[in-house]
């Protein structure tokens, strides 16, 4: 019975000491890790961003070749989201709840009911490539328990950490064939790329074509900020236009495009993100959906930073006035290269659509 009685007081001892130890521990596991990596931040993003690809490079998927992956809908940018399933690692699931292109890319992690994260990679041009920066928190709580076992789990983790950003930097330098490699000026097809042309002039140097437009299906966002925020916001609205395509299994057509319906700047502009999509779709309370019937168009293409957009619109509006031509409808630009990943801004390429009549 001693014997039993010292069992037991040296066992409640050492609960006594696990538990003081364990509320002495923090209440969150918090990681950071940086490794620069021979590769455009394009590059590198896009191995993030894309959850495919970050599948590739996850250390936890490595360490478990029988884990089953479960992709949503979106499996790119903000929304996207898997599951997985794993005898080795446990259950759980990862959502993208926050991406901001080039830039941040936000995750939250749901661990199968053992707690959850919260991941945010940050990504920095430098003069070697890019600084990709990989930040992790997991809130502990105030079990004595769960804190002991994070601090216990903190520094494999942080190997952990360190061999993933090892492997996205083997996997990144070594995708020489992604679009953006080349400096994002590529073109993308055009609406005029099946359009009849009628007519060319010059204007003021400046190449302006009457055509014919085909019909063409879209979806766009409706929208409205000062000048300073119109970017932002175009580039909000593409994302969950991309989102409503591929979950409604659409295709893009051409490249992207931005209706001006109000231009009173600098504090009010009001427009539309549009994207030219491969069939006639319903919309939602946010996205509008419908078809743009065949129209006449003069079209101009601008050359260059957005700064410089002004004097191609004068020029357009120039010839519609010796032509006697009137407006018929919102006029619209059309990105044919993306200024996300165009290096040069002297490359990038906008056509200008007026309809008239």
């Amino acid at each position: 019975m001693k014997a039993l009685k010292i069992i037991g007081i040296a066992l409640v001892s050492i609960l006594l000491i696990v538990v003081v130890v364990g509320y002495l521990q923090p209440s969150s596991v918090e990681m950071s890790n940086s490794k620069v990596i021979q590769a455009p931040v394009c590059v590198v993003f896009d191995h993030v961003n894309d959850m495919k690809k970050r599948a590739v490079w996850s250390p936890w998927v490595n360490m478990d070749t029988t884990m089953q992956l479960n992709w949503s809908d979106i499996t790119e940018g903000e929304g996207a989201s898997y599951s997985w399933v794993s005898e080795v690692m446990g259950n759980g699931s990862m959502t993208y709840s926050h991406v901001t292109p080039l830039e941040t890319v936000e995750a939250d992690l749901d661990f199968g009911g053992q707690g959850g994260g919260h991941g945010i990679f940050s990504f920095e041009e430098v003069e070697d490539g890019t600084k990709v920066t990989w930040d992790f928190t997991s809130d502990m709580g105030s079990n004595p328990f769960a804190r002991l076992m994070g601090a216990i789990m903190k520094p494999g983790l942080e190997t952990t950490f360190k061999a993933g950003l090892e492997k996205l930097a083997e996997t990144a330098s070594a995708d020489e064939s992604n679009p953006c490699v080349s400096g994002g000026t590529s073109n993308a097809p055009s609406l005029s790329d099946n359009a009849e042309i009628l007519k060319s002039s010059d204007v003021d140097g400046l190449e302006i074509v009457e055509i014919q437009l085909p019909e063409w299906h879209y979806i766009g966002i409706k929208d409205s900020s000062d000048v300073n925020g119109i970017s932002e916001s175009m580039e909000n609205n593409y994302g969950k236009l991309s989102q409503f395509m591929r979950a409604n299994q659409l295709e893009f057509v051409t490249a992207p495009l931005a209706s001006y319906y109000t231009w009173e700047p600098p504090h009010k502009v009001v427009y539309s993100s549009i994207i030219p999509v491969s069939r006639a779709i319903e919309g939602t309370d946010v996205i509008q959906a419908g078809t743009m019937p065949a129209s006449k168009a003069i079209r101009i293409t601008h050359l260059g930073s957005y700064d410089g957009m002004e004097a191609t619109w004068n020029a357009a509006y120039k010839y519609m006035g010796e032509n006697g031509f009137k407006e018929n409808g919102a006029p619209f630009e059309e990105y044919i290269t993306d200024p996300s990943t165009t290096k040069d801004p002297s490359t990038l390429i906008t056509h200008i659509y007026i309809a008239v009549q």
